[in-house]
């Protein structure tokens, strides 16, 4: 949800704050006040393309921010770009240039991303906008999401993805065509990396053992030379034994005996050091014949691999693809046959899948197209007649079915596809009452309602903010209305006015205690504050708040 807004410079607003609530909000106010300018400037936020011409005349540049509440997915996102997790502070600056700039927790980000952040919780609605609800392309997945089918759908995900599988290993097969020159290089190749008998790691182990034997005398001499300097009559070891010697007669001291005891066991350390070093120095030996080998064998794997232009690791993985494709060669009918197999099974495996899915999406379906209807008598449209028309297509990671939603809005029509049937006040409806139903599940946190009323009164404008109070127990709900019977729902009300002079034109907003919501209803409703048009609209906020 969104918390609160700052706005500077933006069309006819010059410096605006507001904090918002969870709940329903309604905006109300005169023709021309400027109801819709927090709409468009939230809209900015989501990734709506700027202009110069939305920055207030007479200033150099306008500013949108605003605090958001983070989700766990925003959360992760915000983490992945390196982000500040904690909050979720989104900003748009414009100047007269043209030149923009967004930044989420003051930092520079992409338009992009701040689509992906803010636009995927946030649905702007208006009365004349083309909504995800009417695209077909999207109903497979809302009928899904209705029908809770997240497991159902990996595991046809799974299924297909086996099917594709082991579709592409049967073509490429039976697509490939040998030749026996072909084959004969493939042998050849095969034979002679084979019969190399290489091993991984052993350039490696080569070099060292050829730097080892080649410093040979250089070692022998040190290491010799170490080993006397440890062990000679002056030595470091005697010396040692003889400092032990010394503290013999007064080791009855307690400081000296923990002394003497500790020269003792660094002498016995360095006697072992001394022992293993002398006995690597005696296994030591210089044979030639042993370099020479060792020499002839590198200089044979440089060769073969700059034949091949290959490392070792890839020269024996590629002696193994040879092998696998002269078994593919001479055993072609044998694998064809065994991959039809496999592959009949994996299809007929995921047809099976596809059709439990199928069964649960047509039983979905009745269940949605009766809460669609009871949502659709609610707002007034008794004769309205909501279909799920359900197709069979191409077998594909989603099943089989092709989803498109129908409506008829007239006693003896064809159910016909959503964005060809309804228009206007009609289409509004229609739309609101599928949005009872499908927000919570899209994950939307805050919807907005651009005037989305117009065209209508009496019952069915109460039934439309009876509507939007429900949307907004599982998402926070934005409508800009000039009806009191849809503003009389809201949970939080604001007023928004436009102040001019001589030279300039300003609209504020400001949130209206129960007082002057009352007020502020009794003029949208009649025009005028009179002693009956209060008692009107104090009558019917106090029938909805009883609801």
């Amino acid at each position: 949800m969104i918390q609160s807004i700052r706005i500077q410079n933006f069309i006819l607003i010059d410096s605006l704050y507001l904090e918002f609530e969870q709940g329903f909000s309604a905006f109300t106010g005169e023709t021309g006040a400027g109801k819709s300018i927090v709409m468009d400037a939230i809209s900015l936020l989501c990734g709506e393309r700027t202009n110069s011409s939305l920055v207030r005349k007479g200033a150099q540049k306008a500013l949108i921010e605003a605090e958001f509440t983070v989700n766990t997915l925003q959360e992760n996102m915000l983490e992945e770009a390196g982000l500040d997790s904690d909050c979720l502070i989104v900003t748009r600056e414009f100047d007269v240039t043209g030149k923009s700039t967004c930044r989420i927790n003051h930092r520079p980000v992409t338009l992009s991303m701040l689509k992906d952040l803010v636009g995927a919780v946030v649905d702007i609605h208006s009365q004349h906008d083309t909504q995800y609800l009417l695209n077909p392309k999207y109903h497979l997945s809302l009928l899904d999401e209705y029908a809770s089918l997240k497991n159902q759908l990996q595991e046809m995900k799974t299924a297909y993805k086996n099917y594709r599988e082991c579709l592409k290993e049967y073509n490429e097969v039976k697509d490939t065509t040998y030749s026996l020159a072909q084959m004969d290089i493939l042998k050849y190749q095969m034979e002679e990396i084979e019969n190399a008998g290489l091993k991984e790691g052993e350039e490696e182990e080569l070099e060292q053992n050829i730097r080892e034997m080649s410093s040979y005398e250089r070692m022998y001499e040190r290491l010799q030379a170490c080993t006397a300097l440890l062990n000679e009559d002056n030595g470091a070891l005697p010396s040692l034994f003889d400092a032990i010697g010394q503290l013999d007669c007064i080791s009855d001291i307690e400081f000296i005996a923990k002394k003497k005891e500790e020269l003792s066991t660094h002498y016995y350390d360095l006697l072992d050091l001394y022992e293993t070093m002398n006995d690597y120095l005696h296994s030591m030996s210089m044979d030639e014949e042993q370099l020479n080998r060792w020499n002839e064998r590198l200089f044979f794997l440089h060769k073969l691999r700059r034949k091949y232009n290959m490392s070792v690791s890839e020269l024996l993985q590629h002696a193994q693809n040879c092998r696998e494709e002269l078994t593919k060669y001479e055993q072609r009918d044998e694998i064809l046959e065994r991959l039809e197999r496999k592959l009949k099974d994996a299809r007929e495996k995921a047809e099976a899948v596809a059709r439990k899915l199928h069964d649960t999406r047509q039983k979905a379906s009745e269940e949605l197209k009766e809460k669609i209807q009871k949502e659709l008598r609610d707002l007034q449209l008794p004769n309205a007649v909501f279909e799920t028309d359900l197709m069979q297509g191409e077998l594909k990671s989603s099943g089989y079915d092709e989803v498109s939603f129908l409506i008829s809005m007239n006693p003896g029509e064809s159910p016909k596809p959503l964005h060809k049937v309804a228009s206007g006040g009609e289409l509004s409806r229609l739309m609101l009452g599928l949005k009872t139903i499908f927000t919570g599940l899209q994950g939307i946190e805050l919807v907005i309602f651009d005037e989305i009323d117009s065209g209508v009164s009496g019952s069915v404008a109460v039934s439309i903010g009876q509507k939007m109070a429900e949307i907004s127990e599982t998402a926070q709900v934005f409508a800009v209305t000039h009806l009191a019977s849809v503003a009389a729902w809201a949970s939080n009300h604001y007023q928004v006015s436009k102040q001019q002079d001589a030279t300039t034109t300003t609209t504020s907003i400001c949130h209206l205690d129960e007082t002057k919501r009352i007020e502020e209803m009794a003029l949208i409703a009649s025009g005028k504050v009179t002693e009956s048009s209060l008692s009107a609209a104090k009558e019917l906020y106090d029938s909805v708040k009883r609801k």
